[in-house]
């Protein structure tokens, strides 16, 4: 495990005595913040998984032998579908294997499961009240996240699990400096150490969950749009890996980042000061559009799909029917129930999200000039109509 406590301390440094200057308050709940993360979270969970680390080789060696045969790298920008789709999928128990929240952030070695599996037995044995007090603080804590609803036993972005490295974007929660996000979410062109540090914990995180499992006969199911990003040291970690790649409109995307992004910052610094990050927003977006994009289109045709964000959200059947077919994956009938129940409920939905520009730092013209042979590629709507409706209103 190679953690990168360089980076770590830079942050510490940064937050401790730079923060004035780059425009970010330290007020008392920042530090309380920080002092929980760095004195309890920190030396806790890291400790642990090192050691857990080092044990998993000691008592687990043959995990090292375990082969991450094809897995599915679920990619594409944010707000574009890649959470419903990988929870839809993760239900295909026949066929996949995924990481759990709670695997993710407090176990990733097979030792560390050991041991919480031994305590839940314990508790079991006993009544099982931890078992509920953590069911209830799960239901909430993370239960009541409406931005990205989740829970420690649902399928989640593996994102979280490199924050034992520190190159998580998830760091940003704690240490919201917008000029260190680049390292987590931009290629590894020009960061050949990182690659060279992140790839293989990686993958020995996934032979270690199927270790533990005892899933070698069954797929890999991740989700992590930072992955957009990385697509090219997948492939050559992972030979055989196959990519679904969610495909939104760039009118849509952009305009959901910037209102969520606002939304994230001001639950976690209380809008102390204008949202500063909408020029990493735009970075991002266009990489996780056009270079992505590019790199796929050089890839065989049979390593990956590319998925519209409206058909999945209107027809999830027919869409994971067709992903199948082209993998060629078995669609159990037990799932292809689940595949028209989701159906259904997707078909009833309706999205209470805005998805205008007003609040964003964003434009609909500067979107359709970055964007405008990419919406016409994939027959996106301009909704020039309505701005032209609502130019005549006004």
């Amino acid at each position: 495990m190679r953690f990168h406590y360089r980076r770590f301390l830079r942050h510490i440094y940064i937050m401790l005595f730079e923060s004035r200057r780059r425009g970010i308050k330290l007020t008392p709940s920042r530090l309380l913040i920080l002092s929980i993360f760095l004195l309890i979270l920190t030396p806790i969970f890291l400790t642990s998984a090192l050691l857990g680390w080092a044990l998993d080789n000691l008592l687990f060696p043959r995990y090292r032998q375990v082969t991450v045969r094809q897995p599915i790298f679920i990619i594409g920008n944010m707000r574009s579908g890649t959470t419903f789709l990988h929870r839809l999928m993760a239900q295909d128990t026949a066929n996949f294997c995924y990481l759990q929240t709670w695997e993710l952030g407090f176990a990733p070695t097979i030792t560390q499961r050991k041991v919480y599996t031994l305590i839940a037995r314990i508790d079991a044995a006993l009544g099982g009240l931890l078992a509920r007090l953590l069911k209830s603080l799960d239901r909430r804590i993370l239960g009541q996240i409406k931005l990205h609803p989740t829970g420690l036993f649902e399928a989640e972005e593996d994102d979280l699990l490199l924050l034992y490295v520190w190159s998580s974007s998830f760091a940003m929660g704690v240490f919201p400096y917008p000029g260190e996000i680049l390292n987590y979410i931009l290629p590894f062109d020009d960061l050949p150490d990182e690659r060279q540090r992140v790839m293989p914990f990686y993958k020995g995180a996934l032979q270690r969950h199927l270790y533990h499992h005892h899933a070698e006969d069954k797929y890999i199911l991740s989700k992590n749009p930072v992955n957009s990003s990385r697509v090219d040291a997948l492939a050559e970690t992972f030979p055989g890996a196959r990519f679904i790649y969610l495909i939104r409109n760039p009118l849509d995307t952009v305009a959901s980042m910037g209102s969520y992004g606002r939304a994230v910052w001001n639950d976690f610094q209380g809008g102390e000061r204008e949202f500063p990050y909408d020029s990493y927003i735009w970075d991002t977006v266009k990489t996780w559009y056009h270079y992505t994009l590019g790199w796929l289109a050089q890839a065989p045709s049979e390593s990956s799909v590319i998925v519209n964000f409206n058909e999945v959200t209107h027809n999830p059947r027919q869409v994971i029917t067709d992903l199948y077919q082209h993998f060629g994956l078995e669609l159990s009938a037990d799932f292809d129930r689940i595949l028209v129940e989701a159906t259904e409920r997707a078909r009833a939905y309706e999205s209470d999200h805005d998805y205008s520009f007003e609040g964003t730092g964003f434009s609909r013209q500067q979107v359709l000039e970055e964007f405008g042979e990419l919406m016409d590629r994939f027959g996106f709507d301009r909704g020039e109509e309505e701005v032209a409706l609502a130019a005549e209103e006004r």
